[in-house]
């Protein structure tokens, strides 16, 4: 089920999306959610335009995050939030990593 352009921008208006919120990223060749090249994650920040940092998974099976060092501008069209991980886990790594 992939959803269109429209239907995200509708959906993650500025100010539905908080820090903390989980995503998932979906490039635009992926048809789904579970796409290989979907990307899960969540967001750490925001520009001042309001374009969401997001911090991603190396493998959403463990809990390694891809980058050590920084999250990633992601179009705001191109993800939706989607939990994976239990909230609490979320809480405590931005605060580890000094997002709060």
């Amino acid at each position: 089920m992939q959803w269109t352009r429209r239907e995200c921008l509708i959906n993650n208006k500025r100010g539905q999306m908080k820090i903390g919120d989980q995503i998932v990223y979906m490039p635009s060749h992926a048809d789904s959610i579970f796409h290989a090249d979907a990307e899960f994650g969540f967001i750490t920040g925001f520009s001042r335009d309001g374009t969401p940092f997001c911090r991603y998974w190396n493998n959403p099976k463990r809990e390694v995050l891809r980058t050590t060092a920084n999250s990633e501008a992601t179009p705001r069209y191109r993800i939706k939030k989607f939990k994976l991980k239990p909230q609490k886990m979320i809480n405590k790594l931005l605060k580890e990593l000094g997002y709060e």
